[in-house]
């Protein structure tokens, strides 16, 4: 968890190296005020997204580029993926996971808690990765298993389609197939559809090209959209699991100050950026409150509301709780 402890006279820094994401410091009674938790995470969101993003980007192309056009061509008259294929896709993620979103997930969660740490410079924040790792252990296991299962299902709907609703060929389908790992099922779908659209387009412009003309056009066109959906895609996911993360540390951060003594009970609020991209579910939500272990009124404990949630938590202290202050 979290460990906050009452500042002791001089500075103490932390020994990690001085890039780490954060050091230890003396927080003085003429620092600026704390910034609000709109201002962290999208701070967090801004330095760490793109960054993320390539990283799924990156996953996805070497995932593309390890996949034969024989696999693909044996997953189409097989019908689905092969487990090989499966397994492999498991243990690219778990890597992944493992050496670089994990990274990402613990300074997300540091970012909030040097926030929540901030409240209260009459003590000394120590940086602590236990509450990332706490995190991180929960969750990673849930977001590779989610991820690999979708990918699967993706790749399967649209072998299904386009053996149910359009006469390729096995060499096509695996030509069409490839840029599509690492989309959701409703991607694939829409690049399905779209390269049919394409193709017949083609065909009416131009009455005497050959068909494989055609598709091979088609299938160009649908490449090039599967990258933008890819790109799409990536950033969606970066934001949702950072700010899963930031959630987290800051839940993490209040909990552990409330165990030592520092606060007293708390309410979580659920705050917005009330702007134009606000959508409906999180600008109801907008200045809810809830007990620390409760669940807000769309049935989640915890931000965010629903994929690529900008929202953070913040917590507000119940006056005359404290019954036991730290020493």
């Amino acid at each position: 968890m979290i460990r906050f402890t009452k500042a002791k006279s001089g500075p103490r820094f932390c020994s990690r190296p001085k890039d780490y994401f954060l050091n230890q410091v003396v927080k003085s009674a003429d620092q600026p005020p704390p910034t609000s938790a709109l201002d962290t995470l999208y701070g967090c969101l801004d330095k760490a997204e793109p960054r993320v993003a390539r990283f799924f980007l990156s996953l996805w192309q070497g995932q593309e580029n390890a996949l034969t056009y024989k696999e693909l061509r044996e997953a189409y008259l097989r019908g689905e993926i092969t487990n090989k294929i499966y397994e492999k896709w498991t243990y690219d993620y778990a890597c992944f996971v493992r050496e670089n979103l994990a990274r990402e997930w613990e300074n997300a969660a540091k970012a909030a808690a040097s926030d929540v740490a901030a409240r209260y410079p009459q003590f000394l924040y120590e940086p602590s990765i236990e509450a990332a790792v706490e995190y991180i252990q929960r969750h990673s296991a849930e977001l590779v298993t989610n991820v690999t299962e979708g990918q699967k299902q993706a790749i399967n709907a649209a072998i299904a389609h386009f053996t149910g609703y359009t006469a390729v060929t096995p060499d096509e389908a695996a030509y069409i197939l490839r840029p599509m790992v690492g989309l959701t099922k409703p991607q694939t779908l829409a690049n399905a559809r779209y390269y049919e659209h394409v193709r017949q387009s083609y065909l009416e412009a131009h009455p005497r090209c050959r068909p494989e003309t055609a598709s091979k056009k088609a299938a160009e066109a649908a490449a090039r959209y599967a990258g933008r959906q890819h790109r799409y895609r990536a950033q969606n996911i970066a934001r949702t699991e950072l700010a899963f993360a930031y959630n987290a540390g800051a839940y993490g951060a209040t909990k552990d100050a409330q165990e030592r003594g520092y606060i007293g009970e708390c309410v979580k609020v659920w705050v917005t950026a009330d702007d134009e991209r606000t959508c409906p579910v999180c600008g109801e939500l907008d200045g809810r409150k809830a007990s620390m272990d409760a669940l807000f009124s769309i049935g989640k404990q915890m931000h965010p509301a629903h994929p690529s949630c900008r929202c953070p938590v913040e917590f507000e202290e119940i006056e005359s709780t404290n019954l036991t202050p730290a020493r």
